[in-house]
């Protein structure tokens, strides 16, 4: 299916509040493969050390901080490795330092060989992550192109929009 080949990075996380950060972790693991327990703990710990929550497994998401729910969603996004990740605003609710530490773990998903989809209003954070921009305004298209090609639009609004140092 092709959805197995993508993963989810909702603008608040989405965890299950009911489960350990680990079980969410495992939750794809379980029901997209055919993995033993053993193989989809050591899986899901994986991933939680990838994005520096290893110690973190056991513990559930109300205990985390917001940054931590974030980097909690990202391994479970990733746990089946997707080549296509899907991200809703990285950056919202989050303060600047940990804001730049979720760009710096999807920059190395993306140097890693995964295909990253980012939509946010964060132009600074879409500066350090993106290669190729597409600018939406009321339903359409207003501009598309490299950074410099944005940078160097004549449309008032994208000028506007990409001078803007504001967060998402």
């Amino acid at each position: 299916e092709g959805r197995q080949h993508m993963g989810l990075l909702s603008k608040n996380s989405a965890l299950f509040h009911s489960m350990s950060v680990g079980e969410n972790v495992a939750f794809p693991l379980r029901r997209h493969t055919k993995l033993s327990a053993g193989e989809i703990r050591e899986r899901a710990r994986k991933k939680l050390a990838d994005v520096g929550l290893e110690a973190a497994y056991d513990k559930m998401p109300a205990d985390l901080s917001g940054g931590m729910k974030k980097r909690a969603g990202l391994a479970r996004a990733m746990a089946l490795d997707p080549k296509i990740l899907l991200v809703d605003e990285p950056s919202a609710g989050l303060d600047p330092i940990t804001a730049a530490e979720i760009d710096d773990l999807l920059l190395a998903t993306k140097r890693a060989g995964t295909t990253l989809v980012v939509v946010t209003h964060n132009i600074p954070s879409a500066r350090v992550i993106g290669d190729d921009f597409a600018m939406l305004h009321e339903g359409r298209m207003l501009a598309h192109g490299t950074l410099a090609e944005l940078d160097a639009s004549d449309e008032p609004l994208v000028q506007t929009f990409m001078r803007s140092q504001g967060g998402g």
